[in-house]
């Protein structure tokens, strides 16, 4: 399995959604904190699931800094574009950004 640890910034709205069996999944738009200008991949779709989605769309927000665990996937969009997602078994907070 590809489990994997990382310290991440949230850099987009997250988008929560529903399944059928009312299942929350709540995705968005992460980048590596430590990552450089050369370094080809900087940003990632990460997605969360169920109770975490929950607590997730309770604490965290745009411009967080957040330690997480969990499994990366290539994600089929139309059969055209692979797009790479993190999908989060564990998440930590590390800096809030705190709005004036």
């Amino acid at each position: 399995m590809n489990s994997c640890t990382f310290l991440v910034r949230i850099i987009s709205q997250p988008e929560q959604s529903f399944f059928k069996d009312n299942t929350p999944v709540v995705e968005m738009y992460v980048k590596f904190a430590t990552a450089s200008k050369r370094n080809g991949l900087n940003k990632f779709r990460m997605a969360l699931w169920g109770d975490l989605a929950k607590d997730f769309s309770m604490y965290f927000r745009t411009k967080d800094y957040v330690i997480i665990k969990g499994i990366f996937s290539l994600r089929d969009y139309d059969n055209k574009q692979k797009e790479l997602e993190f999908t989060v078994k564990k998440i930590y907070p590390f800096l809030l950004y705190e709005e004036n």
